[in-house]
């Protein structure tokens, strides 16, 4: 018998690839050159940070959905086919950066890039994941051994999130980021949390305004705002997973499924897209201000957006 999907799952994963849209618009538009404040940075600045939980999205439904997870053949086959299908989104990348965008690249250079992910830039996001998946099973044992004692499970998530979820600078363990959001998911599904959608909404507001303000010091693009791993992240994208998954979807609505089966293809196809998209949109945007393609200065970027 086949097991029930989870409609609010779908809902998180389709809004998560919308969000890595959204981020990489901004990633390719210049947003992160821009040094001035005014109103309109900041609402970019607020659309950026809310779109900016699409890979802690990810990570906590991972958790969420294969904490029970168990070394097997079919776990090592969808290893294989997460593999293969990363593969052969890397040689279409290929294809296209040497034969339809002419880039000077060698074909060995982007070749041997596709095995240190730099072929498709969004690949790092592979290259992250397929360490998580070879450690799901063993975290999972942990998870198996801790889960009836609440209070402990809790107290793993705290050391994770101190080891985590602030600057390099005060703690070496930053990158270990995706196995707190992992623990995070599980705990989610074996507790069962909930609480009421007006206080998610309350926690992303203050999140925001306390971005805003800490902006207003150290700058929009700092780090700390774009670092998946970092406490105001952490709490806006727990806040965001629990305010979709709590929302009453009467019926299964089909093409949030189909995104939601298709997401890592979807990411990594999206790069494609981009350096296509991007190129003729910066390369007219230039134009439109009679600039040359190395020249995006603060103050014509900041005209366009105010057209």
């Amino acid at each position: 018998m086949e097991k029930m999907r989870n409609k609010n799952i779908d809902l998180i994963k389709s809004i998560a690839s919308f969000f890595v849209i959204l981020v990489h618009f901004f990633l390719n538009t210049g947003f992160y050159n821009l040094k001035t404040i005014n109103n309109i940075v900041t609402v970019s600045f607020i659309i950026k940070n809310i779109a900016v939980v699409c890979v802690p999205l990810f990570l906590l439904v991972t958790g969420y959905l294969m904490n029970e997870k168990k070394v097997s053949k079919k776990y090592n086959f969808n290893i294989l086919i997460f593999i293969l299908t990363y593969l052969s989104i890397s040689l279409l990348c290929l294809f296209i950066r040497k034969y339809f965008l002419g880039e000077n690249a060698s074909i060995r250079n982007l070749a041997v890039g596709i095995f240190t992910f730099e072929t498709n830039k969004y690949a790092w996001y592979v290259n992250m994941y397929l360490g998580l998946y070879l450690l799901i099973p063993f975290l999972n044992i942990i998870i198996e051994k801790i889960k009836e004692n609440k209070n402990l499970f809790i107290f793993i998530i705290v050391i994770l999130t101190f080891l985590t979820a602030f600057p390099k600078g005060l703690t070496y363990w930053s990158l270990l980021y995706p196995i707190n959001y992992y623990f995070i998911g599980a705990y989610v599904k074996n507790y069962n949390v909930n609480t009421y959608k007006l206080k998610y909404i309350i926690v992303i507001v203050t999140v925001s305004i306390i971005e805003i303000i800490i902006s207003k010091k150290i700058g929009h693009n700092a780090s700390f705002f774009n670092n998946y791993g970092m406490i105001l992240i952490l709490i806006k994208s727990i806040s965001v997973f629990f305010l979709l998954n709590s929302i009453k979807l009467k019926r299964n609505i089909s093409f949030l499924e189909k995104i939601s089966k298709h997401t890592l293809s979807i990411y990594l196809i999206s790069y494609i897209v981009d350096i296509i998209v991007y190129k003729y949109f910066n390369s007219t945007f230039l134009k439109t201000f009679n600039l040359s393609a190395s020249d995006i200065r603060e103050e014509n970027i900041l005209e366009f957006l105010s057209t």
